[in-house]
């Protein structure tokens, strides 16, 4: 037995560096699957600045068949990104209305494609219109009463293995945009824009 102490000894050091590779391997891993879990991969972007006219532009208006309209109007969109490094498949967005005159939730179509579902690779963004603007029309609600009546606006995306993942906006008619992300309103510092329109769901 005292011989096999030295050859004991020698083999400790490996041994216990090869056990703390382990555990810190596990506790990354642990770590992931706890994120993966309680983080969706799915994450609802709106740029006010409207780059490239990608989340609002002006739109023809069509009828229940496709045929263009003689109205023109604004269409809103919202970005859903995939912020990770897989697939998210069957990716769905529903928006709904929270105001005193409130729209349940109901699935709208991709931009690309007008289909309700559609897989989102790694690091890509798909565009969803969300919100139409259309010219006033007698009866019609403006202004504060407008805001009350059809705001907030809620976006909701979720996917297969996937978390939802929501974002609420204000709903301001007498500005441009007329869909302001509810925590950056306080910080919207420019004066807003009098435009005449007001919202309706297609």
């Amino acid at each position: 037995m005292p011989t096999l102490l030295p050859l004991l000894l020698h083999l400790w050091v490996p041994v216990g560096l090869a056990v703390l590779i382990l555990g810190i391997i596990a506790c990354l891993l642990a770590l992931s699957l706890k994120e993966r879990l309680t983080r969706s991969p799915l994450e609802i972007v709106f740029d006010a600045s409207n780059l490239a006219q990608r989340f609002w532009r002006r739109v023809q208006a069509k009828d229940k068949d496709g045929n263009s309209l003689p109205i023109t109007g604004r269409e809103y969109r919202v970005g859903i990104v995939n912020r990770t490094n897989r697939t998210v498949r069957n990716v769905r967005v529903s928006v709904e209305t929270l105001g005193q005159m409130p729209v349940d939730p109901r699935d709208v179509g991709f931009l690309k494609d007008q289909k309700d579902s559609r897989d989102i690779a790694p690091g890509y963004t798909e565009l969803v219109p969300i919100w139409w603007v259309w010219p006033l029309q007698p009866g019609d609600a403006w202004g504060p009463t407008a805001s009350a009546f059809h705001g907030p606006v809620r976006g909701i995306a979720r996917g297969d293995d996937a978390k939802a993942v929501e974002k609420i906006f204000d709903y301001l008619p007498e500005q441009e945009p007329v869909l302001v992300e509810r925590r950056a309103l306080r910080r919207r510092k420019e004066a807003p824009t009098k435009i005449g329109a007001v919202r309706r769901l297609q």
